[in-house]
């Protein structure tokens, strides 16, 4: 019999009303735990940092009025679908050969186990290569076959190239899995990412490739990187997609920016990595060191949130 379970993706309904203009609530503490994870805690200055986050007018409001953060529920039904994004630039030579193998035998233990799973990828750098398991279905098509999955054309002919300067469309990557594959309505929704570089967002002024965006001729998605990773952070959250992510502790950024200030995350990361860990983190995945990470730990963690749905 298959289990259903149904998560609260961001945060909760908040209702705060105070008896009097006079003598408004005053907020000193909350906390809030969702998926095993320790949410930050919700005073005064998170509400004025957070403001355009919240149902209200103004940060004020909180104080003498009602306030409430949007929630976004996923249904779990056992079917998975996976998307792997996978930095695939010219710096990841030295990892590449690892991705590809350890993903070939994850995709093996998800056949093994009889998962009802479908697979899709994006390969990234400056630009995007969304993989089109059907051609002729309009959009793009994920596929349940794992020896077409991890063959040439696909898989095994990922390699490390490219990637003029320094930072790479990781967050166009990611919108780019969400939005432009055709999920199942309800099927878990994974994205398992490998990336060594920074992201660049919408407005850098980056003079290489990252923001212009490259004029790439084996890319399915060109052009300049159109997201900021608010928005990103967002998408993940309201989608109900989970990521797994792996990068280093600290990552080359050039000219890529990022928003301010970094988002709390239990990994203690800064800037890009910051993010990255945050990405992670706000879906209810895990963020992996990329050189010192466990394969098992990651492929026994998504094993692990797969299994809690399948009986």
């Amino acid at each position: 019999m298959m289990q259903r379970a149904i998560f609260v993706s961001t945060v909760l309904i908040l209702a705060i009303a105070a008896s009097a203009l006079a003598n408004p609530l005053e907020i000193t503490n909350i906390e809030v735990h969702r998926v095993g994870v320790n949410l930050p805690t919700i005073d005064e200055k998170y509400l004025q940092d957070n403001s355009d986050r919240l149902l209200l007018s103004g940060w004020e409001e909180a104080f003498y009025g009602e306030l409430g953060w949007e929630v976004f529920c996923r249904l779990d039904t056992g079917a998975v679908d996976i998307v792997f994004v996978i930095d695939s630039t010219g710096s990841m030579y030295s990892t590449i050969s690892q991705v590809r193998s350890n993903i070939s035998s994850l995709i093996s233990a998800l056949d093994a186990a009889g998962y009802d799973y479908r697979l899709g990828a994006v390969t990234y750098g400056d630009g995007r290569n969304v993989w089109d398991f059907d051609a002729g279905t309009p959009g793009f098509q994920m596929t349940s076959n794992a020896t077409l999955f991890v063959n040439p054309p696909y898989l095994a002919n990922v390699d490390a190239y490219g990637g003029a300067d320094g930072p790479e469309q990781s967050l166009s990557a990611i919108a780019d899995a969400i939005n432009v594959y055709d999920w199942r309505p309800h099927a878990l929704r994974i994205l398992i990412g490998f990336t060594d570089a920074a992201y660049c967002q919408r407005g850098d002024g980056c003079t290489g490739w990252c923001n212009p965006g490259a004029a790439c001729a084996f890319c399915s998605h060109t052009g300049p990187e159109n997201w900021r990773d608010t928005e990103v952070a967002a998408l993940i959250a309201s989608t109900g997609s989970i990521l797994f992510w792996a990068s280093p502790t600290s990552v080359y950024a050039g000219c890529a920016s990022f928003s301010t200030p970094v988002p709390w995350s239990p990994y203690g990361g800064a800037g890009h990595v910051g993010w990255y860990q945050h990405f992670a983190n706000v879906s209810g995945g895990q963020w992996y060191n990329l050189y010192s990470m466990s394969w098992s730990d990651l492929f026994d963690d998504v094993a692990a949130l797969i299994s809690e749905f399948m009986t």
